[in-house]
């Protein structure tokens, strides 16, 4: 064997050496990150307090709306936020219905 073939061989060697320990250090670092990202929980809003842990809340930002005394076929608007002050993702699971309820 030829002192070139012999160089080559041990180059490839120290080569192939290389990838395992490169490719061990890289899979420790992909589960680490992952692991950090899928643990963190997610914040409910920004800028909404946490009220509730463990679980998503819904929150409204006031009880009820007063119009007074509307009269008859005269349109009237209101707003109104909804909130998740829970800790957890807020999912429904069917559209929420919204019920208007006449003489409160």
């Amino acid at each position: 064997m030829s002192k070139r073939s012999t160089a080559r061989s041990h180059q490839s060697t120290r080569r192939h050496n290389l990838w395992l320990p490169l490719v061990i250090v890289g899979s420790i670092l992909v589960i680490t990150v992952a692991a950090l990202l899928f643990t963190q929980p997610e914040p409910s809003q920004p800028g909404v307090p946490v009220e509730v842990s463990g679980s998503p809340r819904l929150s409204l930002d006031r009880k009820a709306i007063d119009f007074g005394d509307v009269p008859v076929n005269q349109m009237v608007r209101a707003s109104f936020t909804l909130s998740n002050v829970g800790d957890e993702s807020l999912r429904f699971s069917y559209s929420p219905i919204a019920q208007v309820v006449e003489g409160c």
